[in-house]
């Protein structure tokens, strides 16, 4: 009987060549199906064939437009440069879950049915981590003993999906009390959700028609380009023991010159990062900033329950200020050692 003991899509697509070949079949993305899936884990890392990271080049340019010392700073054609790369990445990142999903529902039809076919795929079966799937020739390799227990890197990550939704939750009930309160006073609207989403009202600038707040100052020196009377805190990443204070690792929405409105994230209050755009060109996949934190656990709460083997993972982070201004902030967590 067909077992799934993967939670790494790239390890099980290496292991099972047919749920490779059903992924290959729906995969509707321009990227090569094995990076999409190596990055659906290991965001920022080159995949195995060597492609880099979009995400780690996406963290790159936002720093050169949006940070303190940018080189880019103000150029409108690197900021566009920015954008399109966002919509590439939600697109693409979208395009995997998709064929994960179609491969996962295959799956479970042959365990149902062992003696159902493979799904036929354009590409062949010949799995070299280095190639694309749809390119070259070679011999299938033998199918991985179905019952056969995971190890190293693959072992590992069957620790994280309740850890990673724990953390999830952990953000949303930060950025919900936050904004639970404001939206009171901006217009009646329903309760955030016990999701890492927060509703807002429906655009981003509504937020700048509050009246500043002590908690929406940064506690850090930023860059002059923001207007500081336009400051808005919008959340933290990380747990705050008072609801009504800053929490640790805090995004705010800010308007900057040149018509710009921006997302702005201090990580661990140490520096910042930023992403802008024209508030008559919000890219409708909204702002989002994304980072890395090697203390994940100081900003969870203290009662939060940790296996001992999660202490040393490293949490990305990652907060979207969308179009009709919903804020999400998700962490997913993994190995800093890699592979």
């Amino acid at each position: 009987m067909v077992e799934n003991v993967y939670d790494d899509p790239y390890d099980q697509a290496l292991a099972d060549q047919r749920f490779l070949a059903a992924a290959t079949a729906a995969h509707t993305g321009r990227w090569s199906l094995l990076d999409a899936l190596w990055w659906e884990w290991h965001p920022e890392d080159p995949a195995p064939s060597g492609s880099p990271s979009p995400i780690h080049r996406l963290r790159e340019l936002q720093r050169r437009v949006f940070a303190a010392d940018g080189d880019a700073a103000g150029d409108h054609a690197v900021a566009q440069v920015v954008r399109e790369l966002e919509a590439e990445i939600v697109a693409e990142r979208s395009a995997a879950t998709d064929a994960i999903t179609a491969a996962h529902a295959d799956l479970r039809r042959r365990t149902a049915d062992p003696g159902q076919p493979a799904p036929t795929a354009d590409g062949p079966p010949h799995l070299d981590p280095s190639a694309d799937p749809t390119e070259g020739t070679g011999d299938s390799p033998a199918p991985a003993t179905p019952a056969e227990v995971p190890t190293g890197r693959t072992a590992r990550r069957r620790l994280l999906p309740s850890a990673i939704v724990a953390a999830a939750l952990v953000a949303a009930a930060v950025i919900g009390a936050v904004l639970g309160s404001r939206l009171t006073e901006a217009a009646s609207s329903p309760a955030p959700s016990a999701s890492a989403t927060a509703e807002t009202p429906g655009n981003p600038a509504a937020l700048f028609a509050q009246e500043q707040r002590p908690e929406d100052i940064p506690a850090q020196a930023m860059s002059a380009s923001f207007e500081p009377d336009s400051f808005r805190y919008l959340g933290s990443a990380g747990w705050a023991e008072d609801p009504n204070l800053v929490g640790r690792s805090p995004f705010y929405a800010v308007r900057a010159s040149g018509s710009l409105i921006c997302l702005v994230a201090i990580p661990e209050g140490s520096g910042y990062l930023s992403t802008c755009a024209l508030e008559s060109e919000y890219p409708s996949i909204g702002l989002r900033l994304s980072w890395e934190s090697a203390d994940y656990l100081a900003q969870l709460p203290p009662d939060f329950y940790v296996e001992d083997e999660m202490g040393d993972m490293i949490g990305d982070v990652t907060v979207i200020w969308g179009r009709t201004g919903e804020v999400t902030s998700e962490m997913t967590l993994r190995s800093p050692t890699g592979p």
